[in-house]
């Protein structure tokens, strides 16, 4: 998802294997469609991961933050409450391979 001019791909359900996976490799593909681009997938230090959290939180619709709630990562749907669980979600921003 694009946030502030950077992708980024965050985390939403605990024990996700992707998450494992991105951190096992070097480089990534992420394909939409009939598309598909390599990429690497870098994993942000969770004191930057709060603050972005809490902005896509309140930039996106009232299910996103309930949907952290739904899967365990938090227990209120808030960017705050969000943001607090940073060290429980997985951030990585896409850049070029």
């Amino acid at each position: 998802m694009p946030i502030a001019g950077q992708r980024y791909i965050i985390q939403v359900y605990p024990k996700a294997a992707w998450v494992a996976n991105a951190r096992s490799t070097e480089t990534a593909t992420l394909s939409r469609g009939r598309r598909s681009s390599a990429v690497r997938l870098v994993e942000l230090p969770v004191q930057e991961r709060g603050p972005l959290l809490h902005d896509h939180v309140l930039n996106s619709p009232k299910r996103v933050a309930e949907l952290f709630v739904r899967s365990g990562l938090t227990t209120q749907a808030s960017a705050e409450a969000v943001a607090a669980a940073a060290d429980r979600i997985a951030v990585f921003r896409v850049v070029p391979a």
